[in-house]
């Protein structure tokens, strides 16, 4: 407490007896005021002039400050609630999505790229039969064409495993 405030209140400063009331006036079209004290004394009015003004500034600032911090302490609050809903509701969501058998996005794309993967697989699996049997076509004509009697060719047509060939063969080409 200054020296100024404290001759203000406990009247116990002789300077004080005498002294004028402290105004205050509004600037117009400003937010400012003029704080006037007058007295005989050119250092003491100064001093209680600037000492009012700056407890009005400081009690301007901690109304205001207070003001800030109540609506932080509710924003804080809301939020909480507000996360907590929102966690709940993402829990309910994601029960109801299981028993309903909802993919989300990221599920999808996860169980697109695996069919993709298998159709992929497949196709590389008949490719590699296809070439196979394709090799082993090659290899029966050659053998034909190689054996001279019908009885050699008729063996081999018997052969199990040309059958077998003959067979997948034909399959392939329906």
């Amino acid at each position: 407490r200054s020296p100024a405030l404290a001759a203000l209140g406990a009247g116990t400063d002789p300077r004080v007896k005498h002294m004028g009331v402290v105004s205050v006036e509004p600037i117009r079209n400003t937010q400012l005021v003029l704080v006037r004290f007058e007295h005989s004394d050119p250092v003491l009015a100064a001093e209680v002039a600037t000492t009012v003004a700056q407890a009005y500034v400081k009690y301007n600032l901690d109304s205001k400050l207070k003001g800030s911090r109540d609506a932080l302490v509710w924003l804080n609050e809301q939020m909480s609630s507000l996360k907590t809903k929102v966690e709940e509701s993402s829990v309910a969501l994601q029960n109801y999505r299981v028993k309903a058998g909802i993919l989300g996005i990221q599920e999808q794309r996860v169980l697109t790229a695996q069919k993709a993967q298998e159709v992929n697989r497949s196709h590389l699996d008949a490719q590699a039969r296809r070439l196979s049997i394709e090799s082993k076509l090659r290899e029966l004509n050659r053998i034909a064409k190689e054996q001279a009697s019908t009885d050699s060719l008729t063996t081999s047509i018997e052969d199990p495993l040309i059958g077998k060939l003959k067979a997948e063969m034909a399959d392939l080409q329906v």
